[in-house]
C-alpha cells in the first residue's frame, strides 16, 4: 500500500494522519466520514466517523485508487466471532476480502517434545569374614524329662560354644533407566509450559501449647512438593529450523536426614537447564545432562585381631557403594502443517 494523492498517509487503525481524496479517508467518499464504512456513522472499526484513518485518515493504492471502491455502504466488524459484515457490489466486496485474505492468516504452530532420560548405576560390594559365636541353651535346676530324686544335685549346664565363620563376597549391580517425555504444542512466538508437581507428606514434632501453662509434643504435617516442567518458546525460521527457547527445571528427592527430634526428612535436589538452541524441524538434539556420583564405604573389624598383619584380614569386612545418576535431556521440535493430524505426535 502506497500513499494517495495530496498528503493521503498510510492510516494505522482508528487513527493517523489523513487528507487527499479517495482511498479510506474523509473527502472523496471510501470507508471514512461521509460514506459511511469503518468509521461511526457507517459503523465499523474506528468512531466518531473515523475509518481505518480516523479524522479523514486514508490509505491509498498508489495512483489515486482506493483500498476498496466507492461503493461499499456499510462494514461492521464483531470481535465475538472475528467477523466482517460488508454491503456493498459483489466487486468491492470480493476486493476487500482479497485483501483481508492477505493478512488474516493463520499462525504456525509446533509440537516440541523434551524427553528426560535418567540413567541410573548402583554397585555394591561387600567382602570378609564374619565370625559369629553360638551359644547354647542354660538348664537350672533338676534334670529336664524326670522326676526329682533325694539326692540329685542342682547342675548348670552350658553346650558348647558352636563357632562359625562364613565367608562372604557380593556383588550387585543395578541399573536403572527413568523416562518422562512431555509433548506441547504451541502457535509460533508463543511461550507454553507444563508443569509436574510431586508432594509428600513429612511428619515432624512440634512443641504445642494445650492450655494452663502446659505443652505437649504433637507430630504436624507438612507438604513438601518437587517439581519437574518445561517452559519452552518457538521460533519458526524460514529455513524450516525452529528456534528453541527452553528452561527445565529438575527436582528430586535425595537421601533422608535425621533432625534432632528424631523426624527424617528428605533433601531436594534441584536442577535448572535454560538454553536457546536451533534445531531443525522433526529432528532430536541433546541439550545437555548431569552427571551426580556418590561413593560411600564402611569397614568393621574385629578389636586387635583385625589390626594383626597377613591373618588380620580375616578378622575385618568391608562395604562400598557406588551410586551413578546421568540426567540427559532431548529435544524434538516438529513444524505443524496446515494437512497434519490433531494429534501430539509420537
Amino acid at each position: 500500500l502506497l500513499p494517495g494523492e495530496g498528503s493521503g498517509q498510510i492510516g494505522g487503525i482508528g487513527g493517523g494522519p489523513g487528507g487527499g481524496r479517495g482511498g479510506l479517508g474523509q473527502g472523496g467518499g471510501g470507508l471514512g466520514q461521509g460514506g459511511g464504512g469503518f468509521g461511526q456513522g457507517g459503523g465499523g472499526f474506528g468512531q466518531g466517523g473515523g475509518g481505518f484513518g480516523q479524522g479523514g485518515g486514508s490509505v491509498n493504492l498508489q495512483g489515486g485508487e482506493g483500498l476498496v471502491g466507492d461503493s461499499i455502504d456499510f462494514i461492521s466488524y464483531d470481535p465475538n466471532d472475528n467477523s466482517i459484515i460488508v454491503r456493498g457490489s459483489e466487486e468491492d466486496i470480493a476486493r476487500l476480502q482479497a485483501y483481508i485474505s492477505m493478512f488474516d492468516v493463520a499462525p504456525k504452530q509446533v509440537i516440541i517434545k523434551v524427553e528426560f532420560i535418567t540413567t541410573s548405576s548402583s554397585l555394591s560390594k561387600s567382602l570378609g569374614f564374619d565370625w559369629l559365636y553360638e551359644r547354647g541353651t542354660v538348664f537350672t535346676g533338676v534334670r529336664p524329662g524326670s522326676f526329682a530324686r533325694a539326692g540329685d544335685p542342682v547342675f548348670l549346664n552350658y553346650a558348647t560354644g558352636a563357632v562359625t565363620t562364613r565367608m562372604r563376597a557380593l556383588l550387585q549391580e543395578g541399573y536403572g533407566k527413568v523416562v518422562q517425555a512431555p509433548v506441547i504444542r504451541t502457535l509460533n512466538n508463543q511461550p507454553a509450559s507444563v508443569l509436574q508437581n510431586v508432594s509428600t507428606t513429612l511428619f515432624i514434632n512440634q512443641v504445642v501449647s494445650v492450655g494452663n501453662g502446659q505443652v505437649i509434643i504433637a507430630p504436624q504435617a507438612f507438604q513438601l512438593t518437587i517439581t519437574t516442567g518445561l517452559t519452552v518458546a518457538p521460533r519458526i525460521n524460514e529455513d524450516g529450523y525452529v528456534t528453541v527457547f527452553l528452561n527445565v527445571p529438575v527436582q528430586d528427592f535425595g537421601q533422608l536426614r535425621r533432625s534432632p527430634d528424631g523426624s527424617e526428612i528428605p533433601d531436594v535436589l534441584s536442577q535448572i537447564i535454560s538454553v536457546v538452541a536451533r534445531v531443525k524441524s522433526g529432528e532430536t538434539i541433546a541439550l545437555g545432562g548431569m552427571v551426580r556420583k556418590q561413593d560411600a564405604g564402611s569397614q568393621a573389624r574385629f578389636p586387635i585381631l583385625g589390626d594383626l598383619p597377613i591373618i588380620g584380614q580375616f578378622f575385618r569386612s568391608s562395604n562400598r557403594d557406588r551410586n551413578n545418576t546421568e540426567l540427559l535431556i532431548f529435544v524434538t521440535p516438529t513444524i505443524v502443517t496446515d494437512d497434519a493430524s490433531g494429534g501430539l505426535g509420537p
